[in-house]
């Protein structure tokens, strides 16, 4: 089940407020199902409900935005001045589903929030990467973990919702936080969750949204999205994206006018079939891809390169990485992580009971999504910070929801091509 969680203000938690420049997810919550239309972009900036909010009510005043892209993991690395990582026999034990953490996107972020956590509170942490995308490799890795000493397995993917599902109960000892994953059986169907295991997740449609809206507001129509697979959180992406899309378009009168081409591409690493269709679409006349997954952008940013065109990024700030991206729909993995690993130790090296099985969903309200909104992040040249401000203070106060099913695409008047 989803669970509604109210943590405590982060500046009272002593190993938060040790890290200072992060952001707090506050409480987790289920999205509704439904997507008002707006008349017009500046309308749905300004729109309330009949009864409006007092003017200081916290939901109406401005809502600050965290940005980590100033924290590099290589400073983290080098102000490791009690030695806490390890390279096996970490206390709390990162598992991905490849070798590399620092893939400036999920995994990094994932990291970084294992890392802050555990320099601030002396705990001592490994990563332990897997050499193949199977089961059988993931099973073997978690296990080694364990075997070395861990007693915390941090997954980090929707790849490890198998393994974690055959090891619950193999291991009640062992405790495991799954981000993006919840315990499955061989045939992807959820299982009941142990006691000894806590699931993170996040509302990425409504990052998608925002990225959707925001790029239509900006003046583009041809857009597209390449998925690394059709996961729940890549299609909750995706399918955020075109009601974003969709609602921008209708509220400016353009619906005919706008497009978007719908594709995934069946792997996470950049590949040259997803470079071949990225530059087929950019060449055809696509202003904006969204490249959604592991490292697949590198494939999308060459084609843009090649053709002038533009990206959004998924799950972090990816404007460092290049000025060809206009924004990035970011969500807090690295907040969540932080969170989540300061409840458990708190709790003395186990889950609290309202967290002991138990999947959070973090989004809008709790701060947990997000566009960058640095001065250095920032690529909108039509659209100022406030225009952005007022559209996520209307979907973190419910004025906007976004549909998070992901049993078929949204009911959208923009023309839309699934290319699978």
């Amino acid at each position: 089940m989803i669970k509604k969680k109210l943590f405590w203000n982060i500046c009272t938690s002593s190993i938060l407020t040790a890290a200072l420049f992060l952001g707090g997810c506050s409480s987790a919550k289920t999205q509704t199902a439904s997507v008002p239309k707006a008349s017009s972009p500046a309308a749905a900036a300004s729109a309330s409900k009949e009864t409006e909010p007092e003017a200081d009510s916290e939901d109406n005043a401005q809502i600050p935005i965290t940005d980590y892209s100033d924290y590099d993991i290589s400073d983290m690395d080098r102000t490791d001045y009690y030695h806490d990582f390890q390279k096996t026999g970490g206390q709390i034990a990162l598992v991905a589903a490849n070798s590399s953490t620092h893939d400036k996107s999920y995994l990094e972020n994932a990291y970084s929030g294992m890392q802050i956590y555990a320099q601030a509170a002396g705990v001592s942490y490994s990563v332990y990467g897997a050499a193949q995308s199977t089961c059988e490799e993931y099973l073997s890795v978690i296990k080694q973990a364990i075997s070395d000493g861990a007693s915390l397995i941090l997954c980090a993917g929707p790849s490890f919702s198998e393994p974690v599902g055959i090891l619950q109960s193999a291991y009640p000892d062992i405790h495991f936080l799954m981000l993006d994953g919840i315990p499955e059986d061989n045939n992807g169907k959820a299982l009941s969750i142990s006691s000894n295991v806590h699931c993170i997740t996040f509302c990425e449609e409504q990052a998608g949204y925002l990225a959707g809206y925001m790029a239509v507001w900006e003046g583009y129509t041809k857009f597209g999205f390449i998925g690394a697979k059709a996961t729940d959180s890549i299609t909750r992406y995706g399918y955020g994206y075109l009601q974003g899309i969709d609602d921008c378009a209708n509220a400016l009168g353009i619906s005919r006018q706008v497009s978007v081409n719908f594709w995934y591409a069946d792997s996470f690493e950049p590949k040259d079939d997803i470079y071949r269709k990225a530059a087929d679409w950019y060449q055809s006349g696509t202003d904006v891809i969204f490249s959604c997954g592991g490292s697949l952008y590198e494939s999308v940013l060459k084609a843009a390169n090649a053709y002038n065109g533009l990206l959004i990024g998924a799950d972090v700030d990816q404007s460092k990485v290049s000025d060809r991206f206009l924004t990035s729909a970011s969500k807090g993995v690295q907040t969540a992580v932080v969170i989540a690993l300061d409840e458990y130790f708190a709790a003395g090296d186990l889950w609290p009971e309202d967290m002991a099985g138990k999947v959070f969903a973090y989004g809008a309200d709790e701060r947990c999504i997000e566009l960058p909104t640095a001065d250095a992040s920032w690529r909108f040249q039509n659209l100022t910070e406030e225009d952005y401000m007022k559209m996520f203070t209307l979907l973190k106060s419910g004025d906007i929801t976004v549909s998070d099913d992901t049993e078929g695409p949204p009911d959208v008047e923009i023309q839309v091509d699934f290319q699978n």
